[in-house]
C-alpha cells in the first residue's frame, strides 16, 4: 500500500487496470478476539470498489494523479506481473469471490480504504 501512495503523490497520471466497479476485497482487517479457527478476512462483496481505494490514495497523499486505465490483456500481453508490480491486481475470477461471512459472524472489523490509505500515508 505505501508504495502505491508513493506512486500517487508524486505522478501526474498513474497505470491502473481497468477494473474501476470491480468490487475490493482485500480490505485490512481484525478478527474479533477469542474466535479460534481459519477465516477469509477480506470485505464484505459490493462494500468498496478498486476505483474507491485509488480515490482514497489520491486524496490521503493530496495529490491529483489520474488513472490511465488499461485492459488486463494490454498488462499481460506487456509482461506485468500480477499483484507484484501491479497492486491488487489478479485476473483469476476467483480471487474476487472469496466468502467472509463466517469471519463477518466472528466480529470481522474492516476498515475502509480511506482510513487504511490516511493512516498508510501519515
Amino acid at each position: 500500500m505505501r508504495r502505491s501512495l508513493r506512486s500517487r503523490a508524486r505522478r501526474a497520471r498513474a497505470l491502473a487496470r481497468r477494473c474501476r466497479g470491480r468490487p475490493l476485497r482485500s480490505s485490512p482487517s481484525r478478527a474479533a478476539a477469542n474466535h479460534g479457527g481459519a477465516y477469509n478476512r477480506v470485505a464484505p462483496l459490493g462494500r468498496e470498489t478498486m476505483s474507491d481505494l485509488r480515490t482514497a490514495c489520491v486524496l490521503a497523499t493530496g495529490g491529483d494523479t489520474q488513472p490511465a486505465w488499461a485492459p488486463d490483456k494490454l498488462l499481460l500481453d506487456h509482461g506485468v506481473q500480477q499483484r507484484t508490480e501491479l497492486p491488487l491486481w489478479r485476473t483469476h475470477a476467483g480471487v474476487w469471490r472469496i466468502e467472509s461471512t463466517r469471519a463477518q459472524a466472528a466480529g470481522l472489523l474492516c476498515r475502509s480504504p480511506a482510513e487504511t490509505a490516511r493512516d498508510t500515508w501519515t
